[in-house]
């Protein structure tokens, strides 16, 4: 796995008996440096990451694949947040100092777009057919990419044969020990490419508005969450439930929280609520991440609280 920032501060706090002047002198990595990461005042570059990664091996680092989470972002409802949430919660991690790959499995590839990206020849739809190899993206704001495109739209028929639900777990599988995170927008239904989904992650999050419309449907979700647990993937689990485009103003959002919080509360759910804020539009239309497009902002603010949600976890 990769040497982020957060594997270095937690190595460094473990080992006190590793003296920075040691690993100066291995690394060419100055105390004072060394000394501003575990105080969190700076962070280490790829470069500086490279120059310490030996040495940490030298004196016992383990890289240990298991450590990924592959994280499926749910529901059979569009426009709940899901795609704003995989690609501000990739960013927001990254920028912590992890190392993300978000895969978009949605045939409208909106996450693509928010990336920048747009009618990629090679992507998530040609790799699950077998014609291309598996595309993955650099982005400018941290988290490689896995896009999709409109061709996906013939998925749900051409991959519903049993076989067929384990095409991205093989691609997953082999480069967990590259991530921290994967994150996985997952298209609005409850077909084969959500299934396809499923099998491949540990935690599936549930983005939902906290409105009565929005709210219906999710005990049909997590029936086939359930079903896939019990069936193929028995390490699966919710992750817990995400309310986004909340109105603080609107007593019955705050109504239809409390009833999810008593009435669901044993799935999980954030303490972070993802404020409505026409910011987190402007940036995707953009091809922007909130943090690059308005860093002041409350979507800003929530999407770097629910990473602290997601990384303490």
């Amino acid at each position: 796995m990769n040497i982020t920032n957060e594997k270095v501060k937690a190595f460094l706090r473990k080992n006190k008996a590793l003296s920075l002047k040691s690993l100066e002198l291995e690394s060419g990595l100055s105390q004072g440096l060394l000394t501003k990461v575990l105080n969190g005042e700076r962070s280490l570059n790829d470069q500086h990451l490279e120059k310490i990664r030996p040495v940490m091996l030298k004196y016992g680092y383990v890289s240990a694949p298991s450590d990924c989470k592959v994280i499926s972002v749910v529901n059979q409802k569009g426009g709940v947040g899901k795609t704003t949430t995989v690609a501000n919660l990739g960013s927001a991690l990254t920028r912590k100092g992890f190392s993300v790959l978000v895969i978009d499995l949605d045939a409208q590839a909106n996450l693509t777009a928010h990336f920048g990206y747009h009618d990629v020849d090679e992507n998530i739809y040609t790799a699950l057919k077998g014609l291309t190899d598996w595309p993955i993206l650099k982005t400018e704001e941290g988290p490689d990419l896995v896009p999709s495109d409109i061709d996906l739209s013939s998925g749900e028929k051409e991959f519903n044969d049993l076989s067929s639900n384990f095409l991205l777990k093989k691609f997953v599988e082999p480069i967990r020990e590259n991530y921290d995170y994967i994150l996985i927008d997952c298209g609005p239904s409850l077909g084969s490419l959500m299934t396809n989904a499923l099998i491949s992650s540990d935690r599936v999050m549930i983005t939902i508005q906290p409105e009565a419309f929005s709210i219906k449907g999710l005990n049909a979700l997590i029936s086939t969450i359930d079903s896939v647990r019990d069936e193929v993937n028995q390490n699966l689990r919710i992750e817990g439930i995400l309310f986004t485009m909340y109105d603080g103003r609107l007593s019955l959002h705050k109504q239809n929280i409390d009833a999810i919080r008593q009435d669901l509360g044993y799935l999980g759910v954030y303490d972070r609520a993802i404020r409505l804020n026409v910011a987190l539009k402007e940036a995707a239309q953009a091809g922007m991440d909130i943090f690059a497009y308005d860093h002041k902002s409350s979507g800003a603010e929530d999407y770097l609280e629910l990473a602290n949600e997601v990384s303490n976890g």
